[in-house]
């Protein structure tokens, strides 16, 4: 681990892996090493292998971690470099002490920082065994793969070692980060974990947890694809949140200390004032007038910060010249804001004109005109204030430069820090974890980041604009939050997907915003969106949308309730689902919003249950054909509410229903990938023109059998479970028809695939 770079002041000391080696590695094939060892692939790939170590008629964890280090550490290193490598160079002595004339040495480490120079020194010679390598790769991380995962009672320091080493190899055969390319933190025993826990188990989360950091960017910071990104984040110390905030209330899945309360919200004066100041506030019909007029609000200070004026900004769109200005983009809860009325503490003001200015360093000016939403925006409803809320897209993306404000980034010094480390800093901080932010970023054409001595350039520098920048660390997972909009697509689909991908981290404390942040983002019709109804207001963003990705006819989360929208979520936050593209060349189209629901072509497996239904379904359930072989396995259903019973999870309310079918994305072809596919439920009320209309059921996921049974390795459960079908039926196990019912549940059911794709009306 010695050779991933550091963060400046990090959260501890890079762990000390142990060398659990008894002697050198004998420079034996990879591949056939483990054989050669006398370890075979049944006992690699036992759970029982790992689970009882140290038991009687078992390996003991000191012959398994020396076997491990061997083999999967230096044994990869001697793969790669040949005669190159040294072992010798990897291994240091400490606690070396003189005792009765003799040198003692109490414990030796693996040192992995001689590791860079040996990969500069081999220059890439290794390709000419790219196959090879390939091959010894993909066997080391199929071992990874399963004892990261069951051996818990090992240094878990070793196992991080490994990994690390593995995911570098990747990185030097350019193997990305899928597939092969991932590999995951070790994990550790659930009871270690403070009570309440409900983030990952694993040995990353655990030292963020112990550096201090708040559960929601634990969270974050372990769902990094890259496992040296999610090491490095790991070594971050957290920023000087201000002391009274709280994290004991936060989850995985959000942060609760930077919610606010209007009511008894209170806008903060500068450490230098102390609140001795007074208010500076706008002219609220000049406000009004400006932005009815189309023009952009701007804050002009005057030369002893002490009194405000509003510009007529022209937007960039207009025929005149436009007004260059920054638009400041910052965290409520910071207490830059004022949800009451338009004027924030004067100390305040002439802090952000001086920040603002100071992002001109070197151009000669003094005060530059800046758009904040706490002047710029009124704060009582009405007309101005609908229109101001259309057009904050334009505001940011119009605007010279994005001064991101965030008093956890401003607490910390940009000095001696790396690319990542500020990079990490701005991915976890809190003002990247606020709905308005997301847009705010996203729209930049300059996104510079305020820290204690000076701005951070994000766009040019992280995103790629400096090609001399090594961002190994970062590439993956920091900067594809805010990637996408930036690439000028106006695929609205496109734009949602990758919306959603990065609304799942963030959260507000006013639910009615998403649409309109949202809406603002996507570049939608923002007037029926702002006229809407609060509660109204997803409802009214679906609507102006007229092609969405086919994944929405699947979407297994929280749904509206309106007619006709029944098919389409009702929020992105917090969610745990994420649209995913469809990327073949013979996909089909996307979906359609319609009055009657969402249209969209999919796969069709008709079953002959009764409906409305009678019995909901096990949480495997398979499908069989009319002989009583076993086609197909449902599950992935989402667990019932509260107080929601089992039929209650799987039916739709009473009608007139025809009959019942599972839909789903991908042709259910025995293949890797065409094996399985999300599906959804469909209780089918008319057919029309080619055309079958259904109320929509629960989501779930669909698996052809035999994929289920060879590649999600469930042969076993599998026969278990026809076993049990073929035998004589008793009080537990009933038929309905052709259909098996045990307790009251659907174990089994007759379903019959459509060829070919069908045109479908879902609500």
């Amino acid at each position: 681990m010695d050779h991933i770079p550091r963060p400046k002041d990090s959260a501890r000391p890079t762990p000390r892996v142990r060398y659990y080696c008894t002697f050198k590695y004998d420079g034996s094939d990879f591949l056939t090493y483990p054989t050669q060892a006398g370890w075979s692939d049944a006992e690699l790939f036992d759970q029982a292998t790992w689970t009882q170590l140290d038991q009687p008629g078992k390996r003991s964890s000191a012959s398994a971690s020396a076997f491990l280090q061997q083999w999967l550490f230096f044994g990869l290193l001697r793969a790669f470099f040949g005669d190159a490598f040294a072992a010798a160079d990897f291994v240091v002595a400490e606690d070396t002490f003189e005792q009765e004339g003799e040198r003692t040495t109490a414990a030796y480490y693996v040192d992995s920082s001689p590791l860079p120079l040996l990969v500069q020194s081999a220059n890439g010679s290794y390709y000419a065994r790219l196959d090879y390598l390939n091959r010894c790769v993909a066997r080391a991380h199929s071992v990874y793969m399963f004892i990261v995962y069951f051996a818990k009672t090992l240094d878990p320091y070793l196992l991080l070692s490994i990994g690390l080493l593995g995911r570098s190899a990747c990185g030097w055969l350019h193997l990305g980060t899928t597939s092969v390319g991932f590999w995951p933190a070790p994990a550790l025993r659930e009871d270690v974990f403070p009570r309440g826990w409900d983030g990952g188990y694993d040995l990353l989360s655990y030292e963020m947890a112990e550096a201090g950091w708040c559960r929601r960017r634990i969270k974050l910071s372990a769902g990094l694809v890259d496992l040296g990104s999610a090491y490095f984040a790991s070594q971050v110390r957290p920023d000087g949140d201000r002391p009274e905030r709280d994290h004991g209330r936060c989850s995985a899945s959000k942060c609760e200390a930077f919610s606010i309360d209007k009511g008894s919200y209170r806008s903060v004066h500068t450490q230098s004032c102390r609140g001795h100041c007074s208010f500076l506030s706008v002219d609220v019909r000049e406000l009004e007038s400006i932005i009815l007029e189309g023009k952009v609000p701007l804050v002009e200070v005057g030369d002893e910060g002490r009194d405000i004026t509003l510009l007529r900004g022209e937007p960039a769109s207009s025929s005149s010249s436009a007004t260059e200005y920054v638009a400041i983009s910052h965290v409520w809860s910071d207490g830059l804001g004022n949800p009451k009325r338009n004027a924030i503490p004067s100390c305040q003001v002439e802090e952000i004109s001086a920040l603002v200015a100071q992002t001109f360093e070197g151009e000669p000016r003094r005060r530059v005109p800046f758009w904040i939403d706490t002047l710029c925006c009124p704060t009582t409803s009405g007309r101005a204030k609908k229109v101001a809320l259309a057009e904050m897209r334009n505001v940011y993306a119009r605007a010279d430069r994005v001064l991101v404000l965030d008093a956890g980034l401003r607490s910390v010094e940009r000095a001696g820090r790396s690319v990542e480390e500020l990079a990490y800093r701005v991915y976890l901080s809190t003002w990247a974890s606020r709905l308005w932010t997301l847009q705010e970023g996203r729209l930049a054409r300059l996104l510079l980041v305020q820290f204690a001595d000076g701005v951070f350039d994000f766009w040019n520098v992280v995103l790629g604009r400096n090609p001399t920048v090594d961002l190994a660390f970062v590439v993956e997972s920091v900067w594809q939050p805010w990637q996408t909009i930036k690439d000028g697509s106006r695929d609205t689909r496109l734009q949602l997907m990758t919306a959603c991908a990065a609304l799942h981290t963030r959260s507000t404390s006013v639910k009615q915003d998403e649409a309109l942040c949202l809406g603002s983002l996507l570049g939608a019709d923002m007037g029926p969106i702002v006229e809407a109804e609060p509660d109204a207001r997803m409802k009214a963003l679906w609507g102006t949308m007229s092609h969405v990705p086919r994944d929405l006819f699947f979407w297994p989360e929280s749904r509206l309730a309106d007619p006709g929208f029944r098919w389409a979520p009702d929020t992105f936050l917090q969610a745990r689902q994420k649209l995913a593209p469809d990327l073949k060349k013979d996909s089909p189209p996307p979906a359609v919003v319609t009055a009657r629901g969402l249209t969209a072509q999919v796969y069709c497996i008709k079953l002959s249950i009764t409906v409305p239904l009678q019995h909901p379904f096990w949480d495997i359930c398979m499908i069989s054909d009319e002989d009583g072989n076993g086609k197909y396995v449902m599950s992935g259903f989402r667990a019932p509410l509260p107080g929601e019973d089992g039929l209650a999870r799987f039916s739709v309310p009473e009608d007139t229903y025809s009959w019942a079918a599972i839909l789903a994305t991908e042709p259910l072809k025995d293949a890797a990938v065409e094996g399985q596919s999300q599906m959804v439920m469909a209780f089918v009320y008319a057919e029309e023109d080619g055309v079958v209309y259904a109320r929509r059921g629960i989501a779930g996921v669909i698996y052809h059998l035999e994929h289920f049974k060879r590649h999600l390795g469930q042969a076993t459960f599998v026969d278990a479970l026809e076993a049990g079908l073929s035998r004589p039926l008793n009080e537990n196990r009933t038929m309905e028809g052709k259909n098996h019912v045990l307790q009251g549940s659907y174990l089994s059911v007759v379903g019959t695939r459509v060829d070919g794709l069908q045109t479908w009306c879902i609500d």
